[in-house]
């Protein structure tokens, strides 16, 4: 199933949604769709009791992402 939506983004998201598809070379639509299955894989654990964690390279600690 495909859905078409339109979408006002700020500026902030609209600049983080350029710079992504500057890095990657994917298209605008592949970037959404990503976002969008990363967040509710996000959603799912926290409803779950689970937690995601992000390690930076630089950093050997893990830290807890939480999305609120």
């Amino acid at each position: 199933m495909t859905a078409k939506v339109t979408i006002r983004l700020t500026h902030r998201s609209a600049d983080a949604l350029a710079e992504i598809v500057h890095l990657t070379g994917s298209t605008k639509t592949e970037v959404i769709n990503t976002a969008l299955r990363a967040y509710a894989y996000i959603l799912e654990q926290a409803e779950a009791g689970g937690t995601v964690h992000i390690q930076p390279a630089s950093n050997t600690r893990a830290t807890r992402l939480q999305i609120i």
